[in-house]
Formats: C-alpha cells, sequence, structure tokens
C-alpha cells in the first residue's frame, strides 16, 4: 500500500534538498518513492502557483486536501507530497538526522502512525 505525505519546511529550498536525499537513499534501496512534487513560495516572490490540483486528483487525492496544503504553505517556505510504498525507517531516519527537519502536515496515515512519523521526523515544537 502506498503511503501519501506531505512535509513543510520553513525554507523555500527544504522540499528540494529533502527530495534530492530520498533519492539517494532509493538508490540504495532504503526507499521506495512512487511519485512526488515540491511546491515552494520564496522569499519577497509572488504567490504560490496552483497548478497541484490537476496533478494529484489523478491519484484520488481531494481538491480540500490541496486547499489545506497550499494555506500552509508561506512566503518563504516548501512542501514536498511523497508517496512511497516501502521504506525502512531506521535507517532513513538515520539519514535525516544533520538535515533540515521537515513538519508533517498532512498524510493518508492511522493516527498512531502519524504520531510516530511526526516524533521520528518531525521539526522540534
Amino acid at each position: 500500500m502506498a503511503t501519501l505525505t506531505v512535509w513543510k519546511y520553513n525554507s523555500a529550498d527544504g522540499a528540494k534538498n529533502a527530495l534530492t536525499k530520498l533519492a539517494e537513499l532509493q538508490k540504495q534501496r532504503l526507499i521506495q518513492i512512487e511519485d512526488a512534487a515540491i511546491v515552494f513560495w520564496p522569499q519577497g516572490r509572488g504567490a504560490l502557483a496552483g497548478a497541484l490540483s490537476g496533478y494529484f486528483t489523478d491519484y484520488g487525492i481531494d481538491d480540500d486536501f490541496i486547499k489545506d496544503v497550499r494555506n500552509q504553505v508561506t512566503e518563504g517556505t516548501s512542501a514536498l507530497f511523497l508517496l512511497t510504498s516501502s521504506v525502512t525507517l531506521d535507517k532513513v531516519e538515520e539519514a535525516f538526522k544533520d538535515e533540515e527537519k521537515g513538519e508533517l502536515i498532512k498524510s493518508n496515515l492511522t493516527n498512531e502512525q502519524e504520531a510516530k512519523l511526526r516524533e521520528d521526523f518531525g521539526a522540534d515544537e
């Protein structure tokens, strides 16, 4: 079963950097990325582009989900939409220990699974 997670980063390039790291981990077979998309809003630039709706409806993700995420990506931040099918969680967690921490803002996980993921990867509160 594929898992959808959406991670918000407090920099415009945080999501891009995370995806680059995940691509390296995929080569090591530590994660299987089925699909990914990045949205970002650079500091001092215009509003976030809205092309996500059509892209993600192809995967059965409704507009309300996308609008909710879009409202949380503010100037100077970015978000990574990540569809994965398998993860070696402890190895991926270790690889991200020195990276910018993302905030899990949406997922299709159970509440317990989401809480654990927030604990392992989320930014310090």
